[in-house]
């Protein structure tokens, strides 16, 4: 299994929950923006969920994956389907791009 798979995974987990933002990339527990890779945070967006998850490794590539996968689906970038669109929308965007990968990866062993 990719890394870049078990880091989505990551972030689908982070922000399935109780632990997901809007209009920013993360918050701490009173509900103030921080940066996402901060200990205080306690919940992210889905660029803050790739940056925590995924930084200096996969990031750049999960980000790139979800943004076009985000305009094949919503024609919109994943900040607006975070933003805009909530997030269950959020959720059928990594959906998608965990699937393109485990097809891309092949059967399990």
């Amino acid at each position: 299994m990719s890394r870049v798979l078990e880091d989505l995974r990551r972030v689908r987990y982070r922000v399935a929950g109780h632990t997901w933002t809007q209009m920013t990339g993360a918050r701490d527990a009173d509900g103030i923006p921080i940066d996402p890779t901060q200990p205080g945070a306690v919940a992210w967006c889905v660029y803050g969920a790739t940056t925590f998850e995924g930084a200096g490794s996969t990031e750049d590539r999960m980000d790139e994956l979800l943004e076009d996968k985000a305009v094949e689906l919503f024609s919109a970038t994943p900040d607006e389907v975070n933003d805009k669109l909530g997030r269950l929308a959020v959720l059928r965007l990594i959906d998608a791009v965990i699937l393109d990968l485990e097809v891309a990866d092949g059967p399990a062993n």
